[in-house]
């Protein structure tokens, strides 16, 4: 094998141990919601936590589908040190993600309630589901571009800073999570609803982060 083609293995650990954070970083806020939700609404409240993932799930994989498409074509471009296409494909990038984006938030507020009986709420846990679903909805425009700006920032050469972006938000939502649920100092309790608003709050500090 010449040395051209040979894996460097410094270099694997400086993507791979970031990429890796940063994916799982992702699936925390729902985990989080849920420990917390269980504490403050009971099996209800886990219950509607669980009802929205697929939702959220759905819109990481759009947008890791458009992320890591950039990411390619951005290391192409860079590597041909043509930064002015590297900078076009980023800029048609940022606005096919709010386009995915918007419309993700316009489908899931008009169609949120048939949304949550597909994805299984029963009678009891149909209010519940409802309220913390309409929150996330609001948020998928975030997550959206959260969730891709990851995979253009290492393109970029930058993963811990991805990561990092990442890990912010989801301090952010650990932190927000028993103040908005249970309602400490001067906010009320807010139940599910809160969860959702801290999530969505986490997942707009790692979207700005990343800008």
């Amino acid at each position: 094998q010449s040395a051209g083609n040979r894996t460097d293995p410094q270099l694997l650990r400086k993507y791979s141990i970031p990429t890796t954070l940063t994916l799982l970083v992702n699936y925390l806020y729902n985990i989080v919601d849920q420990i917390f939700v269980g504490q403050g609404v009971g099996i209800t409240g886990m219950a509607a936590t669980n009802v929205a993932f697929p939702l959220t799930i759905v819109t990481i994989a759009v947008a890791l589908m458009i992320g890591d498409g950039c990411a390619a074509n951005l290391n192409l471009y860079l590597g041909r040190k043509d930064q002015e296409s590297a900078d076009r494909i980023i800029s048609q990038t940022a606005t096919l993600l709010l386009s995915a984006g918007v419309l993700l938030g316009l489908l899931g507020s008009l169609f949120a309630r048939q949304i949550v009986l597909l994805f299984g709420a029963t009678c009891t846990s149909f209010q519940a589901a409802l309220a913390y679903t309409r929150v996330i909805i609001l948020g998928l425009p975030f997550l959206m571009f959260s969730s891709a700006l990851t995979a253009m920032i290492r393109a970029d050469g930058n993963p811990k800073f991805a990561m990092k972006a990442m890990m912010l938000g989801a301090a952010i939502n650990l932190i927000l999570d028993p103040v908005l649920i249970f309602g400490l100092g001067p906010f009320p309790a807010m139940g599910v609803s809160g969860a959702a608003i801290a999530t969505v709050l986490g997942q707009l500090v790692g979207m700005v982060v990343g800008f």
